[in-house]
């Protein structure tokens, strides 16, 4: 009885699997009552929502300066946008064409990442918050949304997040729309055809791609579709899918992305180059054959421009163009975001019609798989999870949620999956039925079963919120079409308790969550029989082939394919990889086999390495340095003298003698580029013959100067021709983390701004030891007395702003030091401390605003520019406010606030 129980749960999550497959792709199909109910006011409503929302992820200030422009003029036209249009020349009188296609796509990923961004942000702003009592300071975390409980449906946060999703849903259908009008002329899908959109949502979340047709060995290695897909791959895993166009990526490399979209969408091939036709990027010119030793022929006008495919998985059709420009819809959901992967299954689900929308039991399974793969992303991630050892069961489980034993029985499936994602990442095999490989893994159980929980904890509340904007968005639209009926079933209890939030969304274990949500405990996870083992599965094979073909270094999946790189050292890191004991296909890599770091190394403890680049946590006030200048810096100040515009001193040894820990900071992209000035024969102007400065480098250089590894398996890609710079010793420590979310700290509050010692005699005196001068100097100096100096509360970099030497004429006036800071580190979006004033600056873009001080005397007064000298002392209330600020993201609405109810205003990009 008991095994045909388990049979009955297995079969009904296989039919729950498919379920979730046929909701996005059924809600993303239109048919031609579809087309023919487009209400034209509401499109152009939503299509503006979307436009709006582009714009506001575009920086405001002018990026390009002095000689850059005069270099980027010479670019094609057509890569000086974000994303490549076709222009009024190329379209002509077609009725079909990619036009603005490439900018909807990115548009709507955009879109996805506000709605789980919005929520991550609500989720994180009342998390690890500091509780100060009267035996000490702890750690609370509530429910974002304090009125839910009180007034459910009602409450404003949640009634924001549904109006976001509920126009998500409605800007896809508009892309849909425009996808039909642009590339089917109109004209519905066939019977048997849907949304190619809607399947490869449905690959993401089934974990298929391209490559499985080698697993089922339904394709010989050297068909060239298959070898087509291993030469867009590489591209695709090469191709940056930022959702901000914020400056952290640099001019050069958004063009060069733009014009490898451009190669894409028109289907240029490698056979020959026509004039005004990008060249190969680099990605797919770096893959050769093992045969001839030459690149695989790609005919022009490759893959498709038809928006639908049959009713079968999406990847065993012809590639579609856009989206392998766009690269994101054929990203496996390991290497994802979750949170806009969330965003864009929650309102994908949402265009289905109003009888087929999802049942309590489906929301349950969309938000247990989405959980479950942060739970993966966690495990196979370098840095994925923070497992301190020799935890015992009743410091992790403070809470006394868990039973005797279970934690320890959870603990130790954890350990074997963890063990099972090592080896399987190492194999250089991809097979279709895999056994639970384990090797003789030592660590404490409860611990690494605390340390999960805490780094899925983030995601699974914002997974709540989202899940109760999707609940009511359902509501709404029931309640519409008067098919409104209240479910009674074990499900339906189950969800309205998770979503109540006041156990859910008070917890700081991401495992009581998940439990609640009626998901797979890790034991039943390793169950080699169970449906959801064979669904991480071929999640951890899509992110390895996404893996090997990572960097631009010419690696693949198909044994017939290699990299065209020649160097002795690369030959001989290829002949010390295992091959492997597995049957299938083996991966063939074609950069360096070391392993670096993560959890695919070979050491035999499982904790994660203490990374000081990781390290985030500040003691009590962490200044860091901030060395070095990147590309987008030299952007933003070019032809200024930097001594005038920023002082950055080195100081981090000075400051940990005064016993303050460091903190880290997000830097910019600091990395060199590879190819600042491309070898080409044409002339200066650039011809039509400079082909390489026209398309910046494109077949030269890659989209990604030193791309990182994903799973911290491989070396970086490649960087700067002729530049000195140990690969080897960089790969052991970068990976990417761009996809990771966050990941709950345990024990005490978290805090988003750096530590203050508590008398400002203090901190003024750390600051001028650490900047080496003393109080004197600061006054006999006239320049550098009238110079500011600024602490980031956010980084706790050290800068001078404000210089009187800086040209008055606002045309003239480049951005001040605290200006280029909160751009590079911040998105436009900083935090100061002014010491010669004593008060707080707020910053958004080139606006900025002064703000209550932190520090005051005995009477709770401040003493603006430090006239009355008067003992003062930071108080706490005002910076848990200020901080409390931050953490809501209410720093720009604040700024504005403060600048339209004052008589006078700071300059704009004044310091």
């Amino acid at each position: 009885e008991e095994d045909e129980g388990d049979t009955e749960m297995k079969i009904a999550d296989v039919v729950a699997e498919n379920r979730t497959s046929r909701l996005l792709i059924e809600g993303t199909t239109l048919r031609s009552s579809n087309l023919e109910s487009v209400n034209r006011h509401g499109q152009k409503a939503l299509a503006d929502f979307g436009g709006h929302l582009l714009q506001a992820m575009s920086v405001s200030w002018e990026r390009t300066t002095g000689a850059r422009k005069k270099k980027h003029r010479k670019w094609h036209p057509a890569i000086q946008q974000w994303d490549y249009e076709e222009d009024d020349s190329e379209i002509g009188d077609k009725t079909s064409g990619i036009k603005d296609l490439l900018r909807l796509l990115r548009q709507q990923h955009v879109a996805w990442a506000t709605i789980g961004h919005s929520a991550a942000a609500a989720e994180a702003s009342v998390r690890g918050l500091e509780e100060i009592l009267p035996f000490g300071s702890f750690s609370k975390t509530e429910d974002p949304w304090t009125s839910y409980t009180k007034s459910k449906n009602s409450d404003p946060m949640l009634l924001e997040l549904t109006r976001t999703m509920t126009g998500v849903s409605g800007l896809l259908e508009v892309l849909l729309v425009e996808m039909t009008k642009n590339l089917n002329e109109g004209k519905a899908p066939d019977a048997g055809y849907s949304s190619i959109i809607g399947r490869c949502l449905a690959d993401i979340m089934e974990g298929r791609g391209w490559y499985t047709s080698l697993q089922d060995g339904s394709l010989p290695n050297g068909d060239k579709s298959m070898v087509l897909w291993s030469q867009l791959a590489a591209q695709m895993a090469s191709t940056p899918c930022h959702v901000a166009r914020d400056g952290m990526l640099s001019q050069r490399h958004e063009a060069r992305s733009t014009a490898a979209a451009m190669w894409t969408v028109r289907g240029v091939g490698n056979s020959t180059q026509a004039v005004g036709q990008p060249p190969v990027p680099l990605a797919v010119n770096k893959i050769v054959s093992t045969t001839n030793n030459e690149q695989p022929e790609i005919e022009s006008n490759w893959g498709t421009l038809s928006p639908f495919s049959k009713d079968e998985p999406a990847s065993s059709v012809s590639l579609f163009r856009p989206a392998i420009a766009s690269a994101y819809l054929y990203t496996p959901l390991l290497a994802w975001d979750l949170n806009t992967l969330a965003g864009a299954i929650f309102s994908t689900v949402l265009l289905n019609r109003v009888e087929d929308l999802p049942s309590n039991a489906e929301i349950l399974r969309i938000g247990q798989m989405l959980v479950i793969g942060r739970l993966m992303q966690a495990l196979v991630t370098p840095h994925g999870f923070e497992a301190p050892g020799g935890m015992d069961m009743d410091e992790e489980d403070e809470e006394g949620r868990w039973g005797p034993g279970e934690m320890e029985l959870e603990g130790t499936a954890l350990l074997k999956l963890l063990s099972h994602c090592r080896n399987k990442i190492k194999s250089s095999t991809l097979e279709r039925v895999c056994k639970l490989l384990e090797d003789n893994q030592s660590g404490a159980a409860t611990g690494v079963f605390g340390g999960l929980g805490r780094a899925i904890l983030p995601f699974t509340r914002s997974m709540i919120l989202m899940m109760r904007a999707f609940t009511l968005a359902i509501e709404e639209r029931k309640n519409q079409s008067q098919k409104s009926a209240k479910e009674s079933s074990a499900e339906a209890k189950a969800l309205d308790e998770l979503l109540d939030g006041s156990e859910t969304l008070t917890t700081n274990d991401g495992f009581y969550i998940l439990k609640a949500m009626q998901g797979p405990m890790p034991s039943q996870l390793v169950d080699e029989s169970s449906s959801w083992w064979h669904q991480i599965n071929r999640w951890v094979d899509s992110a390895k082939v996404y893996e090997a073909h990572h960097g631009s270094r010419g690696s693949s999946v198909l044994p017939g394919l290699s990299s065209s790189t020649t160097s002795d050292d690369l030959n001989a890191s290829k002949s010390g990889r295992g091959t492997g004991t597995l049957t299938s296909n083996p991966i063939h890599r074609g950069g360096s086999a070391n392993r670096h770091g993560g959890i695919s190394s070979d050491e035999e403890d499982i904790m994660v390495d203490d990374n000081p680049m990781m390290n985030n946590e500040g003691d009590v006030m962490g200044f860091v340095v901030d060395q070095h200048l990147g590309e987008s810096d030299e952007e933003l100040i070019e032809d200024m003298d930097m001594d005038e515009a920023e002082e950055i001193v080195d100081f981090a040894n000075q400051a940990l003698e005064q016993g303050f820990g460091g903190r880290g900071h997000g830097g910019g992209n600091d990395a060199e580029d590879s190819a600042d000035d491309p070898s080409s024969s044409g002339s200066e102007d650039g011809d039509g013959n400079d082909v390489a400065l026209i398309f910046a480098g494109v077949s030269q250089s890659p989209l990604i100067s030193y791309q990182p590894s994903l799973l911290g398996v491989e070396s970086i890609g490649p960087g700067r021709q002729g530049s000195l710079f140990d690969a080897k010793a960089a790969s052991a420590v970068m990976a990417d983390l761009s996809h990771l979310g966050i990941v709950h700290k345990k024990d005490g509050p978290i805090f988003s701004l750096i530590r203050l010692p508590k008398s400002f005699v203090e901190l003024y005196g750390i600051v001028n030891k650490v900047k080496g001068r003393d109080e004197a100097t600061l006054e006999d100096s006239e320049e550098i007395g009238n110079s500011e100096t600024a602490i980031c509360l956010l980084t706790g970099a050290v800068m001078r702003s404000g210089s009187a030497r800086r040209p008055f004429h606002r045309s003239q006036r480049p951005p001040g030091a605290c200006t280029i800071h909160a751009r590079k580190n911040g998105s436009g979006i900083g935090i100061f401390f002014l010491v010669q004033k004593c008060t707080v600056l707020l910053m958004h873009n080139n606006k900025s605003a002064y703000s209550a001080s932190l520090y005051v005397d005995e009477h709770g007064e401040e003493d603006p520019g430090l006239r009355r000298g008067r003992p003062l002392f930071l108080n706490d209330a005002r910076y848990r406010a200020l901080e409390l600020l931050w953490r809501q993201q209410g720093i720009p609405r604040e700024v504005a606030q403060i600048r339209s109810t004052s008589d006078r205003v700071i300059r704009d990009n004044w310091y």
